[in-house]
């Protein structure tokens, strides 16, 4: 490629995550717990959606599926407050997978995006006073790779994120295991992502050069 126009190639990439379109990036200030309610440290921001909660640490991001168990809201019809308080009290499984981002730099610059205004404020368990906890439209994971930088952000379609390579950068560096999947192929122009759980779909990547959209192509990555 002529370097003289190896500014930045973007490569966009779309997970079909429905849910709440007014999902957002949260600090992790202590908050985060895991099952035995111990403090998880190593996690920046975590990110949720109905039944699926995304975790990022450094060199991967957690996916976590929630499933709950069935109940059959026809037979509680008549009685409204029973069933609200099965579905309170009702059992779930969870499901795990790790996108892992291999051979990974360390000691990664996350990088906040635009801060959505108002902040949040935890008063229960051992959470008690956490305060101030800010949420964010984007975040950025800079160098994650030698040159190359990613950025996990929402638009209507689900959540998407950009490799953003820079000059220097070599994109045969960039490999992802999605550690706990069942199964990963690529069917019509998609990379779908299997689990126990639920299925993700990838989008082939489209590439464009500093913003420009007319630029684009199709760009398999293996």
């Amino acid at each position: 490629m002529n370097k003289s126009i190896f500014k930045s190639i973007v490569f966009t990439i779309l997970f079909s995550l429905s849910g709440n379109l007014f999902s957002q990036f949260v600090e992790n200030k202590g908050q985060v717990l895991d099952k035995n309610e111990n403090f998880v440290s190593d996690v920046n921001f975590y990110y949720e959606l109905e039944n699926t909660a995304l975790y990022f640490h450094n060199n991967k991001i957690v996916y976590s599926f929630i499933e709950l168990d069935p109940i059959d809201e026809k037979m509680y019809a008549d009685n409204r407050e029973l069933l609200d308080s099965l579905k309170r009290s009702r059992g779930a499984t969870q499901y795990r997978m790790d996108m892992e981002f291999v051979g990974s730099n360390e000691n990664i610059e996350i990088i906040k995006g635009e801060k959505i205004v108002g902040d949040i404020h935890f008063y229960l368990n051992k959470r008690n006073g956490i305060r101030d906890v800010g949420s964010y439209e984007s975040i950025t994971y800079k160098n994650i790779y030698d040159n190359i930088d990613v950025i996990f952000y929402q638009n209507s379609k689900g959540l998407k994120y950009d490799f953003i390579l820079n000059e220097g950068a070599n994109i045969d560096d960039i490999k992802i295991n999605y550690n706990g999947a069942t199964n990963v192929s690529l069917e019509e122009g998609k990379v779908i992502i299997e689990t126990l759980y639920k299925t993700l779909e990838e989008e082939i990547p489209l590439s464009y050069i500093d913003g420009d959209s007319k630029m684009k192509l199709m760009y398999f990555i293996n």
